[in-house]
């Protein structure tokens, strides 16, 4: 979280500045106040294909590194609880586990969070601009690229979420037994496919349990607060 906010600070004075660097444009309008017609004046900017493709690159940088930040958690968490879970005996095992499995992700793993994260953000940078394109076709109002766009953009969305499980578990044998990331990837891949139905049982559990999780602890912040309330 740290980290991707100090990322944040650059990056808004960033689109600040790239936001204030196109040309100032005049124009003229009119609008009708009690019968008489009142003109102003408004400035709007304009931008060349530069400070679009800046633009882009802005986004692209956006996505890549929080992407890198969240599979750089998952790494960490990954080695913590493999270095707990193989470890026999387990009084070595301190709150120091979680800074050695940060070091060697740092030293070790850089380069696999790196490119498991590109893969993300391009494919997040593809879904920016087919929903720029989208926001483009309701001003034609062409109905036909409309549901095309929307096809692509739903596609995207499904290879985006398939892309992100699979890249988890991609990392979780990486901590395991050290593997780059293309074959941690393919082994994640083939490990997912010949248990699909013990992986879509354990997700439909997990879904419900979170599910009752967050019901019962809303229900009761709402009781503990009603009680709160009424006698106080």
């Amino acid at each position: 979280a740290a980290g991707l906010v100090a990322f944040m600070v650059f990056w808004v004075i960033y689109a600040f500045f790239l936001a204030s660097s196109g040309d100032i444009e005049v124009h003229s309008s009119q609008y009708e106040y009690e019968g008489s017609m009142i003109t102003y004046n408004y400035r709007t900017f304009s931008y060349n294909n530069s400070i679009r493709y800046a633009f882009l690159f802005l986004i692209f940088c956006f996505f890549w590194t929080s992407e890198f930040i969240l599979a750089f958690g998952q790494l960490v968490v990954a080695l913590s609880f493999a270095a707990w879970y193989f470890t026999r005996d387990k009084s070595t095992i301190s709150s120091f586990t979680v800074l050695w499995a940060f070091t060697q992700s740092i030293l070790h793993h850089l380069g696999t969070v790196a490119f498991g994260s590109l893969i993300v953000a391009i494919v997040r940078t593809i879904r920016f601009i087919v929903a720029y394109f989208q926001k483009k076709m309701k001003k034609t109002h062409n109905v036909v690229m409309q549901y095309v766009l929307a096809c692509v953009q739903c596609c995207l969305t499904c290879l985006e979420k398939c892309i992100k499980f699979i890249n988890k578990h991609a990392y979780i044998i990486c901590a395991i037994y050290s593997y780059p990331f293309c074959k941690s990837t393919r082994k994640a891949f083939w490990l997912l496919l010949r248990n699909i139905l013990r992986v879509a049982a354990v997700n439909m559990v997990s879904t419900f349990v979170l599910l009752l999780g967050k019901i019962f602890i809303a229900s009761s912040t709402t009781f503990l607060c009603y009680v709160a309330l009424i006698y106080t």
